[in-house]
């Protein structure tokens, strides 16, 4: 399925609005740390996911939106 992916951007905020991470690799995932590479506190965080399909020779907008709760 990754490679049909042709567009990708994983964003991580804190919940006052703050990105604490973006990935436009559909493999590198967030792992509870800031861009630079400093480990966040526990809270929660708001992710956004927008990324286009391509399937079945069509090619589908895709936008996901919600919470994390990180624990330390």
């Amino acid at each position: 399925l990754l490679a049909d992916i042709t567009d990708y951007q994983l964003t991580i905020f804190t919940r006052w609005g703050s990105r604490v991470f973006t990935s436009n690799n559909p493999s590198i995932g967030w792992d509870g740390g800031g861009q630079s590479s400093n480990r966040e506190n526990s809270g929660v965080y708001i992710y956004t996911i927008q990324a286009k399909v391509k399937a079945c020779g069509r090619i589908f907008d895709l936008q996901e939106t919600g919470d994390i709760t990180l624990l330390r």
